[in-house]
């Protein structure tokens, strides 16, 4: 049974770029099959290169899925301790404790959006060699949030 196109085993499609590379190699061949050859050999390479891709943004996620679980759950309960504060303070400390509670919405979008492909990049534990990277992010997402119409409390 010949199997198609599509096989997710890297190894198989590695197998039948080498076929295709050998066939092309040839020097009597007409000019519509090394054509025809030819795109699929290009096919066949980005299907390979698609699956490296998807081989490790399923690790890295697999790998960081404690660390954004716990990172998320602190950022909850950070927020809903300071929603309480919020409702039992003076108008005067409000100012302060909205834009606690907008930090917060920002670290939990944080542990949602970072980047798949990417290694994770702790929020609140550190190297002082990520932290451009991660501030980076934390801040385009800090603008997306305070931009975004919804009411913080």
């Amino acid at each position: 049974m010949k199997q198609g196109l599509d096989d997710g085993n890297i190894s198989n499609l590695k197998r039948k770029i080498r076929g295709k590379r050998r066939l092309l190699g040839k020097p009597k061949l007409s000019a519509d099959v090394k054509l025809a050859n030819e795109r699929e050999l290009s096919y066949l390479e980005n299907k390979v290169c698609e699956k490296r891709s998807e081989n490790k943004q399923r690790k890295l996620k697999k790998r960081y899925q404690m660390v954004r679980f716990f990172e998320r759950k602190k950022a909850l309960r950070r927020m809903s301790r300071l929603r309480k504060e919020f409702q039992a303070v003076a108008s005067q400390d409000q100012v302060r404790l909205k834009e606690a509670i907008l930090r917060c919405q920002v670290d939990i979008r944080y542990t949602e959006e970072f980047p798949i492909e990417e290694k994770y990049i702790s929020i609140y534990g550190g190297s002082l060699i990520s932290n451009s990277r991660r501030d980076e992010i934390w801040s385009a997402l800090y603008d997306k949030v305070k931009a975004s119409p919804h009411d913080l409390i």
